[in-house]
């Protein structure tokens, strides 16, 4: 499962050409992905009202 999760957010990143934004995320897979290098790849968020307002506030 792991490695699936680790090899679609390298695919998205590379199809979108940005950083993935993970929102919300379960704390199982949260420790998971935390052992993993994807600081290039991915952007973790607590929620998506602190996400929105990073946005709205620009």
């Amino acid at each position: 499962m792991r490695a699936k999760c680790i090899h679609l957010v390298k695919t998205l990143n590379f199809m979108t050409g940005n950083v993935i934004k993970l929102i919300g995320i379960r704390p199982n897979l949260a420790k998971e992905l935390n052992h993993h290098p994807l600081d290039q790849w991915v952007q973790f968020n607590h929620s998506l009202k602190e996400e929105l307002s990073t946005y709205l506030l620009q």
